[in-house]
């Protein structure tokens, strides 16, 4: 399993702590609960999937797929609420225990969301990635929205414009 999908599935885990299962997760699968905008390149949507109340879906550039990628973005949903600190530690400390190359850190935060931003430079044969991240909890839900290239380090514009994109998401009324 590739690390991104890896680290995926641990945010996702994370999120189901305690959850209870409801209806809302299904048609999180076919639509999209941020709002935001891509850069300018033509980005599709590669993979979505919904089970109980989580939802996952993942954006490849065109010509692209969620199994051979240069940059993808994904989206989480889960209808539970998780302190978005918390989430961070437990997403640091997952991985930092894989990695020794990683550098994790904290970019902005709130009581309610956090921005941070992840990279390695090749782990366990995984080639070196670069990650924006922003998870947001709404009270009753938690949300992740991700950009990642394979990478050693995002180039200053590209680092810019998707901390802009990121910063500038919200949440989809009713979402």
């Amino acid at each position: 399993m590739r690390l991104h999908r890896r680290v995926g599935c641990v945010l996702l885990a994370a999120f189901l702590v305690a959850c209870a299962t409801t209806q809302g997760a299904r048609e999180h699968a076919t639509n999209e609960l941020w709002v935001f905008e891509f850069d300018e390149r033509l980005w599709a949507l590669g993979y979505s999937q919904a089970a109980g109340d989580r939802a996952i879906r993942e954006y490849v550039l065109a010509g692209e797929s969620v199994e051979n990628w240069t940059e993808l973005v994904t989206t989480l949903y889960a209808g539970v609420s998780v302190e978005p600190h918390a989430l961070y530690e437990h997403f640091r400390n997952d991985i930092a225990r894989d990695c020794a190359s990683l550098e994790i850190s904290v970019v902005e935060e709130t009581a309610t969301s956090v921005l941070f931003e992840w990279r390695h430079q090749g782990c366990q044969g995984i080639a070196a990635q670069h990650e924006l991240h922003r998870v947001v909890n709404t009270g009753t839900s938690t949300y992740s929205l991700a950009f990642v290239e394979k990478t050693q380090k995002l180039t200053a514009e590209k680092r810019g414009t998707w901390l802009s994109i990121l910063r500038a998401a919200s949440i989809r009324p009713g979402g």
